[in-house]
């Protein structure tokens, strides 16, 4: 009878799975082929993923004598996971790559250090159907920006299989980098306007100014006013509070003062 034994780094070897009988027509064959279940190779002690594993086997007599075989000459390498992928970053084609809008494009790259098959990724819980691969075991993912996705910062989930089969499921960058989806129009809250008048701040002659006082929802990245069709010079008091600038001439009609204001978040 055969036994198998087995050690796991440099351990001592242990028996594992059940002894196999000799037949006769092994012995007819000159050879015997020996084996064990998964789950009994896999109780050798400090079985566990990147371990090497050696074999060997015991050669019994019905009394129980037995010779020790020698050991085998090529090692088992375990690999039971699908590796993290490392470098992992992801970045938009907004002005500012780690912001997005609605039907901005957001760009996952990611290298593995083992044989993949393409790997699945999730952006927001949706999935990226454009995944490719750009050499070796590198690949990169798009994925435009619907609006349906959660306001903040986006999430990456990605399911990886080896060549092995195994799968595993990973999720985040490794080098920091993040995108954060921006699906609020800013609305300005507040806007006064009025003059410098020493009589009535309501009203303004040729040499006097306005002043409109602008207040935002949100920290704007970019804001301008047209006054009775001319640009005005703004001050910014914060990034949600400015304060639009006109001094008036004798080229302006006279009339309610009209004013227009253009502003866009760091969105876009």
């Amino acid at each position: 009878m055969f036994q198998l034994l087995g050690r796991a780094g440099s351990n001592v070897f242990q028996e594992f799975g059940l002894r196999d009988t000799i037949t006769q027509t092994d012995f007819e064959n000159g050879i015997k082929n020996i084996s064990a279940t998964k789950s009994d190779f896999e109780n050798i002690t400090d079985f566990f993923h990147g371990q090497t594993i050696q074999l060997r086997a015991y050669l019994y007599d019905d009394a129980g004598n037995y010779s020790i075989g020698d050991i085998s000459s090529s090692n088992i390498l375990v690999d039971v996971i699908a590796n993290e992928p490392n470098p992992v970053s992801i970045q938009s084609n907004n002005q500012f790559q780690n912001l997005a809008k609605t039907d901005d494009i957001v760009t996952i790259s990611l290298l593995f250090d083992e044989e993949v098959v393409n790997p699945n990724l999730f952006i927001d819980g949706n999935n990226s159907d454009n995944v490719y691969s750009i050499g070796e075991e590198e690949f990169e993912s798009t994925y435009q920006l619907t609006g349906n996705e959660s306001n903040g910062r986006l999430e990456i989930l990605i399911n990886v299989t080896d060549s092995y089969g195994n799968q595993n499921e990973y999720s985040g960058t490794t080098d920091g980098t993040t995108v954060r989806f921006d699906n609020i129009i800013p609305i300005l809250n507040q806007v006064n306007i009025s003059s410098n008048n020493s009589w009535n701040n309501s009203w303004a002659k040729s040499g006097d100014s306005i002043q409109i006082l602008i207040e935002s929802s949100e920290d704007l990245f970019d804001i301008s006013a047209l006054i009775q069709g001319d640009s005005s010079s703004i001050s910014a008091i914060s990034l949600d509070h400015y304060n639009a600038n006109y001094i008036f001439s004798n080229l302006n009609f006279e009339g309610t003062v009209n004013f227009a204001i253009s502003f866009s978040d760091s969105a876009g």
